[in-house]
């Protein structure tokens, strides 16, 4: 059983606690503001997307670039690719100006 001394609390003492938690509830309340903020939102998503898009370049210059130089097998195949890809187009467009002709 608690002591008469021990449950009694002044004013002074309630007032401090009540000071105290008013100033936990402002803390807790600027954190939750500053982290669900719009604008936060805003900058932390675009703070990752720049981290995930550096990620990824690192990741894909590694595949044509190592620490002796330039992978010239990986970038001739690069290039053979990107110049299929242009003839591709090229002789797709020829034939569809050839079929709208006729």
């Amino acid at each position: 059983m608690a002591t008469k001394q021990a449950t009694e609390r002044t004013l002074t003492e309630i007032q401090a606690d009540i000071d105290r938690a008013q100033r936990q509830i402002e803390e807790s309340l600027a954190g939750l503001i500053g982290e669900f903020h719009p604008k936060a939102v805003v900058h932390r998503t675009v703070e990752d997307a720049k981290a995930f898009a550096g990620e990824q370049f690192t990741s894909a210059k590694s595949q044509v670039k190592d620490q002796y130089g330039w992978r010239l097998g990986r970038v001739a195949l690069i290039a053979g690719a990107a110049v299929g890809v242009v003839t591709f187009v090229l002789a797709v467009r020829a034939l569809g100006k050839r079929s709208s002709a006729s």
